[in-house]
């Protein structure tokens, strides 16, 4: 935190501070993606029985992963696509065309300004030039900035909850129903609470 608090630009902060005044809490969209795997879920303190060791039961290859990539709102997760491995600058492209704007509403309506952070695949000058022939509009956070994030803040309450339902998310997976898990995890967080995440970031 320190070592990223050093490296932030404060007049690109304070530009974006002012460019986002303009618009209201309800017009932002703001999208990033997050992972789970084997440690997600995972819970610090399990009982055992004495003199033996702890067992991880979580039936994860090792490196297996889901990506989560949602659009989060003042009301709460808007949409949301869920992959076994990494996102690319393709899947990526369909998740902005096919999920995240047929979702929302060309400006000035609400669901109109779509913010991201300066992750590479963010950057394409395609994604840019799709979003924006769609009427919405597309602002980059300025870089090394999470605290303006509000979907950081509802990440952290997913991921909380997640290790709270410990039982489930192993089923989850053995199951082979992690998608749908996850989705009901992001569902948890309710408008007020995103409501809050907002308020926390300045929104």
């Amino acid at each position: 935190a320190i070592k990223a608090a050093l490296k932030r630009n404060e007049f690109l902060r304070n530009f974006f501070v002012r460019e986002i005044s303009e618009y209201s809490a309800t017009q932002l969209v703001f999208c990033d993606k997050t992972a789970a795997n084997e440690r997600v879920g995972d819970r610090k303190r399990v009982w055992v029985p004495k003199g033996q060791k702890r067992v991880n039961p979580l039936p994860f290859s090792e490196g297996e992963k889901y990506s989560i990539l949602p659009a989060f709102t003042v009301d709460g997760f808007l949409c949301q696509d869920i992959i076994q491995g990494s996102f690319t600058t393709g899947l990526f492209f369909y998740f902005v065309r096919d999920i995240l704007l047929p979702q929302g509403n060309p400006f000035p309506a609400s669901k109109s300004v779509i913010i991201m952070d300066n992750a590479q695949v963010h950057r394409h000058s395609i994604i840019r030039e799709m979003i924006e022939e769609a009427g919405y509009k597309l602002i980059m956070l300025p870089p090394y900035s999470p605290d303006y994030n509000p979907i950081e803040i509802a990440f952290s309450i997913m991921k909380k909850w997640i290790i709270r339902h410990h039982i489930e998310f192993v089923e989850a997976i053995v199951m082979g129903e992690m998608d749908l898990f996850l989705v009901y995890a992001m569902s948890t967080i309710s408008s007020r609470q995103a409501e809050s995440c907002f308020k926390h970031c300045g929104y």
